[in-house]
């Protein structure tokens, strides 16, 4: 009876190793694009509290005196202010500027403003 020697060759440890590289990139990708996305949804909620507080600031505003003048006339389109809030710095993402404003429009036959607030950020 001849005996064999059972030992790896080295074809074997190749194609080991290259399973494993495809099963380490894919869960590196899969990290990555999971981290992507909750930057993008961390950035789309911090846009969402700013509209909110700017919303709030504005509500401030609705007086009879002053309904058709100031920052809430029909036609108004602006930058938002900053008020008391630093924008500038919102971890490590700028949402003032140009790409952050608002514009009021008349809702027609009714006695409503519409205010549209628009913040862009960076992807």
């Amino acid at each position: 009876m001849i005996k064999t020697k059972k030992a790896v060759s080295l074809v074997e440890i190749l194609a080991a190793a290259l399973i494993l590289s495809f099963v380490v990139g894919g869960l590196i990708s899969a990290f990555l694009g999971v981290r992507r996305y909750i930057r993008h949804a961390k950035e789309r909620a911090t846009a969402a509290n700013l509209s909110r507080s700017h919303l709030r600031t504005l509500l401030s505003q609705v007086r009879n005196d002053s309904w058709n003048s100031g920052g809430l006339s029909a036609g108004t389109s602006q930058s938002l202010p900053t008020g008391s809030e630093d924008w500038s710095d919102i971890d490590n993402i700028d949402y003032e500027g140009a790409n952050t404003q608002y514009q009021v429009s008349h809702i027609a036959g009714q006695d409503y403003r519409q205010v549209n607030i628009t913040i862009e950020y960076p992807d």
